[in-house]
């Protein structure tokens, strides 16, 4: 099947925004809230906080005291296991986008999108996110590794000077570095689907990952165009709401904006997903099984 961008964007942001996409958008608002309380209280602060005496033998002690912040180091920790925990609300509610905007529902949330194998879905999306971030990671090392290595093998001090000098050597510099991103790009691209794999066909990991893959191939240059110009676009525009405000007013804005932008890509994604993948949603959707 052939991906038309512009009809993509278009379909998806009127997906988006119809009433189904605007009660998605307060879950995600709920959710993403609720994680970014449960992320700031778990490394801002030492629990118990101040309402525990310290015990006298840890006075003096480099134990950080009841309502002090978190070393660094723990701080680090505790941000990863809140983020992980905090996904348990977020997921959920992914994996019912999904299932709404690849559908012809606009005007509500059927119940089955809501209710069929919802735990399982969002475990395997969970997994699978975790495991989809250690893989690129792993890409981008490897390939910024080589691209160093390389480069350290063969460039003269001459050379390094006249990159960081000379606005030739600058714009060198960041092709190249946009050469050793490429490897990464292509798997993000490959996996783009992989949420929808799950959500929608009820595929396990493993499945789901192959069948992303497998759809994307071929496409992979408009994907990269649908997916990154509304993430840069997300990005920039983050950026200069949270410049407008300072504190958790700050913080309550860019919330608000990533619930927003979350739905209207997820549906830009979800029109992707139907022209590729040619799937109808009224007979192939995993949910209609329990209507």
């Amino acid at each position: 099947m052939a991906l038309h961008v512009r009809h993509a964007i278009r379909e998806g942001l009127a997906r988006g925004t119809a009433r189904s996409g605007i009660i998605l958008m307060i879950l995600f608002f709920l959710g993403t809230a609720i994680q970014t309380v449960f992320v700031w209280l778990a490394t801002s602060t030492y629990l118990p906080l101040g309402t525990v005496a310290t015990p006298p033998e840890a006075i003096g002690s480099d134990l950080p005291l009841a309502g002090t912040e978190l070393p660094k180091a723990l701080a680090f920790q505790a941000s990863i296991v809140a983020s992980f925990v905090g996904g348990l609300l977020t997921i959920p509610v992914q994996v019912v986008a999904h299932r709404t905007l690849v559908s012809d529902w606009r005007e509500s949330i059927p119940e089955e999108f809501v209710l069929y194998r919802l735990g399982r879905a969002t475990l395997h999306l969970l997994l699978g996110s975790w495991i989809t971030f250690v893989l690129g990671a792993i890409i981008f090392l490897l390939s910024a590794g080589i691209g160093v290595a390389g480069a350290a093998a063969v460039t003269t001090v001459t050379a390094s000077d006249w990159l960081v000098a000379t606005w030739p050597g600058r714009g060198l510099l960041v092709v190249a570095s946009l050469v050793l991103l490429l490897p990464t790009a292509v798997f993000g691209i490959g996996v783009a689907f992989f949420s929808q794999e799950v959500a929608i066909r009820d595929k396990g990991v493993r499945g789901a990952l192959v069948g992303s893959w497998r759809l994307t191939r071929g496409h992979r240059l408009r994907l990269g165009v649908l997916i990154f110009v509304p993430l840069v676009i997300h990005g920039i525009l983050g950026m200069v709401l949270s410049l407008l405000a300072t504190g958790a007013l700050s913080q309550g804005i860019v919330v608000v904006e990533t619930a927003i932008a979350t739905v209207l890509i997820q549906g830009i994604m979800a029109v992707a997903y139907l022209e590729i993948s040619g799937i109808n949603p009224d007979t192939e959707l995993t949910t209609t099984r329990v209507r």
